[in-house]
């Protein structure tokens, strides 16, 4: 199975809802680079991350087609100590959430809008090679908990969060949001 791609239209009312042009968003689980498209098309600035080197090539292939004359260009890192001037660049990531996310805090960087679509623990195996399977609820809430909380610090006071779940997670994912933030 392939990974599912959001309809650019979803994340573009996200976006100009949540968002105003050049605010700084963040999708810390890339993906297939869907987020950043939207941005860059809709003169916001974007930090996306993701693990897997296949989404982060597709992401970077997708980026170039749309890069256009005016929109800051994008740098591909392999190390977030290298992100520079956030409003001079646009960042895609490859590295594990938590750890970009924790650098990028130390630096100072706060975003106006997350959208975070993390892996839903349905069991399924990726042609990536991902297999989105937890050991139980408990372990998947107990990884998702600490990247939950590095997205609450690198939050902005007055930004905008959206998390996506399914029905597998909604509750758990809710309930816990309602703890980890403010």
């Amino acid at each position: 199975m392939s990974f599912p791609q959001k309809p650019e239209k979803l994340l573009e009312r996200i976006v100009l809802a949540s968002s105003n042009p050049g605010d700084l968003v963040l999708d810390p689980f890339c993906g297939y680079g869907t987020t950043a498209a939207v941005c860059s098309k809709n003169d916001r600035r974007w930090i996306t991350i993701d693990l897997g080197p296949q989404q982060i090539e597709i992401s970077k292939r997708r980026l170039e087609k749309i890069n256009t004359i005016g929109l800051n260009p994008f740098k591909v890192l392999t190390d977030a100590n290298l992100v520079e001037d956030v409003t001079k660049y646009n960042y895609l990531i490859h590295g594990e959430c938590l750890d970009v996310m924790k650098i990028l805090i130390a630096k100072g960087i706060r975003v106006d809008l997350i959208y975070a679509d993390p892996p839903f623990n349905t069991g399924q195996r990726f042609d990536s090679g991902f297999v989105d399977k937890f050991p139980s609820i408990k372990d998947y809430m107990a990884w998702l908990r600490p990247r939950s909380e590095a997205m609450r610090d690198i939050l902005k006071d007055t930004g905008s969060l959206y998390h996506h779940c399914d029905y597998r997670t909604n509750a758990h994912v809710r309930l816990m949001l309602d703890e980890v933030l403010p």
